[in-house]
């Protein structure tokens, strides 16, 4: 839908309650008064009065016919006469005057405009408060177009763009049917795919360039070995100093290239590891906020509620191991994923345990003792974006975080985090 088309609806909209409301307050003129009508009933009051053999002002019988005539009779000579007469003219109304066997007996009184007056006020009150509620209700449609259409998706967009600030590159930014925005949100949704194929053509490009370090550093070690190992049989063969002292100083600087070849090698191999974790009493209330923000799918149903206390962890650290079993049960099971909190009370420890149990294939035998190695990609991963390092990088965490990742099949694949209580 237009935006031009929302603001034309509005607009016809505002016209139609005003014309509506005005057409109800217009109810005819209230200064019209039909005397023939008035008339008529004065004839019938005036018979009646005079089939009764006298006329009492508080009587019964007069009463009940004052009720059913819709009008009053006031007798000449009772004490509020005056007072009442006068109060029907100030109220404008229709006054007649009954003359009984050619007596001046009372006057007949007819409620006149004051009435009339009050009826109309009435109607035209409920009239406006339908035609304003009607606008509302209207209102309230043309708002909820305007926020599905036009509010919602920059919503959606803001929720995206922190995951993309977080490096989630795996979440599927969801674009709505009939959205204003459609292109504009699919662009966003394109960004996102190719900052995930940079990311993976980064992450390839270092691989490559550590596996070549690695397999210099390890064709080098060779003849280096080669080198020591001559400057060790040398000084047996022969008796000369200068030689020997050479050879010498050939070993040690063998030594010196071994060693930075050693160090380059592992730093190469071992260069994850220098992601630092900082743990740090935090309230385990953290943890709910983490696991629902994963849930893009519906998928994750959690049961029982989180202890209550005091956690040794670091948040962000944490976070990411939660990110990276809760995505890899997207990537690899793609179903409904359980969550349940239990508690370790061990003498030797305290913990809070979080079960995480998706319903997919699992993990083989042959691969489960190797799935938290570094860059190890079981053989359910075919066809699935990956680096073999998220498991990993959860195990490395929770270790520096004095807790533990523990794996294993049932009916699925089950992971579990056990987080260290602050005793």
């Amino acid at each position: 839908m237009k935006m031009r088309y929302i603001f034309i609806s509005l607009l016809v909209m505002i016209c139609v309650g005003l014309s509506v409301t005005y057409s109800y307050i217009g109810v005819g003129d209230i200064t019209d008064i039909d005397m023939t009508e008035y008339n008529d009933k004065f004839k019938q009051v005036s018979d009646y009065l005079d089939g009764l053999d006298k006329i009492t002002q508080n009587s019964e019988k007069l009463k009940a016919f004052e009720k059913k005539s819709k009008c009053k009779v006031y007798v000449i000579g009772d004490e509020f006469y005056d007072s009442n007469v006068g109060n029907s003219i100030k109220h404008q109304d229709v006054l007649f005057d009954y003359y009984k066997n050619g007596k001046y007996t009372a006057k007949i009184v007819f409620p006149g405009q004051q009435e009339k007056i009050k009826g109309i006020y009435y109607q035209v009150k409920k009239r406006i408060f339908i035609s304003f509620a009607m606008m509302a209700v209207l209102m309230t449609g043309i708002i909820a177009v305007i926020y599905i259409s036009y509010i919602r998706p920059f919503n959606t967009l803001q929720d995206f763009a922190k995951q993309i600030a977080k490096g989630n590159l795996d979440m599927p930014l969801k674009v709505y049917k009939n959205n204003y925005f459609g292109a504009f949100t699919e662009s966003f949704d394109i960004m996102r795919e190719e900052l995930a194929k940079a990311k993976k053509g980064e992450y390839e490009a270092n691989k490559s360039k550590k596996e070549l370090v690695a397999e210099l550093s390890h064709d080098i070690k060779t003849p280096v070995a080669t080198i020591k190992a001559m400057c060790e049989v040398i000084p047996f063969q022969t008796k000369d100093e200068k030689v020997i002292e050479k050879t010498e100083i050939i070993g040690r600087k063998a030594d010196v290239i071994d060693s930075l070849i050693t160090d380059m090698f592992h730093a190469t191999l071992e260069e994850l590891k220098v992601l630092k974790v900082n743990p740090a009493e935090e309230l385990s209330t953290i943890i709910i906020p983490m696991i629902k923000q994963m849930d893009y799918f519906g998928k994750i149903h959690i049961h029982g509620e989180c202890p209550e206390c005091l956690i040794y962890a670091d948040k962000l650290r944490l976070n990411q191991v939660i990110d990276n079993v809760i995505n890899n049960s997207y990537k690899y099971a793609d179903t409904d994923i359980d969550i349940d909190f239990s508690e370790i009370t061990e003498a030797e420890r305290e913990g809070i345990v979080i079960t995480l149990h998706d319903y997919g294939n699992g993990v083989s035998d042959e691969d489960m003792p190797l799935i938290t190695e570094k860059f190890y990609r079981g053989a359910n991963s075919d066809g699935c974006e990956g680096s073999g390092l998220g498991l990993y990088l959860s195990q490395l965490f929770m270790s520096e975080m004095e807790g533990e990742l523990n794996c294993y099949n049932d009916n699925g694949f089950v992971v579990k985090i056990i987080i260290k209580k602050v005793r």
